[in-house]
């Protein structure tokens, strides 16, 4: 077959179904690429890309069908308080997430983090004075560090920049088209199965904001980010960047010490953004690996 039509196909029926909006451009980039062997210095016939685009058409097509029956536009209901003290105003975001399929694990619920540590715990009030501690101490390059991991719905995201990442060192370790395509897709699949797990573990306990807490302490304190409407432990900043931190360091491991302190930035952005408390990001992170280990071994 012919890789670049291959992937055409395949792209096409899944770029479509995401981005319905970018239609057009979508078919002038794939009509691009499916036809981009024509012009080798050894062509390829006519009827070789033709079968190779719709081998990969039928493969989206697929994945589309997978993905319309995944439980990602289901309904819950969530009763608030809940058990971990975490409370919203909003509407909470998501909490049927936990429940999506998954590609590679079994389940949303297949590793359960440690419950958080009880609120009125010697843990608990270790965690309110070292996010205390660090609010007073917030710098501009602290602000500059949150809003730039923010990446907020409608933007970028945390995701998106790892893809970013993965790209730019993709290509400056010249990987041919098709070590690209499997690294993307472990990145996305090791992002995926993460981001379910651990709203699965978000809802399970329910764990309490620091905004809640820090309202009641200091009544003008905001944060310096808007706090996400979804429980706090643990971090999804934080799971989804240790996975992708981890596929990344093991694709590249000549640039571990890189890919490690991108992920611990963006753990840190979210503490002192003043959104999450410390053990939401160590166990976030803990999370991120235990999934890409499963990713990786199976």
């Amino acid at each position: 077959v012919d890789h670049p039509a291959l992937l055409a196909g395949a792209a096409w029926s899944i770029l479509r179904y995401l981005h319905p909006q970018h239609s057009d451009l979508i078919d002038q980039y794939v009509q691009e690429a499916r036809w981009q062997s024509l012009w080798l210095r050894d062509p390829a016939s006519p009827e070789r890309l033709e079968y190779s685009f719709q081998i990969g058409r039928v493969v989206g097509d697929e994945i589309v069908a997978w993905a319309k029956q995944d439980g990602s536009d289901a309904f819950v209901e969530v009763l608030l308080p809940m058990t971990g003290g975490w409370q919203t105003d909003k509407l909470p975001l998501d909490p049927h997430w936990g429940a999506v399929k998954t590609v590679a694990l079994p389940a949303g619920d297949t590793i359960i983090l440690p419950p958080p540590p009880a609120w009125d715990s010697d843990q608990m009030e270790e965690e309110r004075k070292v996010f205390y501690s660090a609010q007073q101490a917030i710098t501009d390059k602290h602000r500059e560090l949150a809003w730039h991991w923010h990446a907020d719905i409608g933007t970028v995201t945390p995701a998106g920049i790892w893809f970013k990442t993965a790209i730019t060192t993709a290509l400056l370790s010249n990987l041919d088209q098709m070590q690209i395509t499997s690294l993307f897709a472990h990145l996305g699949v090791a992002m995926h199965d993460t981001t379910v797990a651990c709203w699965n573990n978000k809802y399970r306990y329910g764990f309490i904001r620091p905004e809640q807490w820090m309202a009641t302490l200091d009544p003008s304190w905001q944060p310096e980010l808007p706090t996400p409407p979804h429980p706090s432990y643990p971090s999804g900043h934080a799971s989804v960047s240790s996975a992708a931190a981890s596929i990344l360091i093991a694709a590249f491991p000549q640039h571990r010490e890189v890919f490690a302190q991108f992920a611990d930035d963006a753990t840190r952005s979210r503490i002192v953004g003043g959104v999450h408390w410390v053990i939401d990001g160590s166990q976030g992170m803990a999370l991120g690996r235990d999934v890409v280990n499963y990713v990786l071994t199976r």
